[in-house]
């Protein structure tokens, strides 16, 4: 997947956009269609949520807790970008 241009939610173009609503929500729709194009037959996303940092006013936190199909086991993910 390396060689393919479209892998990624793209989080990078976000890196200096204001934090607003929609940002928010074009990052979940990015990582939505990212999961549905190359993990679906191995994840389900069972909560996705982009909110504004409560700390890092500027920041925004990501947060994904998914199910792996194949192993039958849950985990979560959590990412703050500033």
């Amino acid at each position: 997947r390396v060689m393919d241009s479209y892998y990624g939610a793209g989080l990078r173009n976000y890196l200096f956009s204001n934090n607003f609503e929609q940002t928010r929500i074009n990052i979940i729709s990015g990582i939505r269609q990212q999961v549905s194009t190359y993990m679906d037959d191995d994840i389900e996303i069972i909560e996705l949520r982009v909110e504004q940092d409560q700390e890092f006013q500027e920041g925004i936190r990501i947060k994904i807790e998914y199910f792996i199909k194949n192993y039958n086991a849950f985990d979560d993910l959590s990412l703050l970008i500033k």
